[in-house]
């Protein structure tokens, strides 16, 4: 089975704090249908000018399509599904 991986950067000049794992619960809405991908990992964390966290998950490549080929896509990541 072929897989992709996906990765996701936050940026802020005055963030401390990085993502708990219960806020790396990853949920991609793509022209209306929800995938609910999973557990993002920690990927880089940087604190030059800018805190710099990259997080990332591993999904099958045929929903990366589905996601890449979207006309519309939103995503969120916590506890809550979207």
């Amino acid at each position: 089975m072929r897989q992709a991986s996906l990765q996701i950067i936050f940026q802020a000049d005055d963030w401390d704090q990085r993502h708990s794992l219960s806020q790396r619960d990853l949920s991609i809405v793509a022209d209306g249908v929800t995938y609910r991908v999973g557990r993002m990992t920690l990927a880089g964390l940087s604190t030059d000018t800018l805190m710099t966290e990259t997080l990332e998950v591993t999904l099958s490549y045929a929903t990366f399509v589905k996601i890449a080929k979207a006309e519309v896509v939103e995503n969120e990541s916590g506890s809550e599904p979207v």
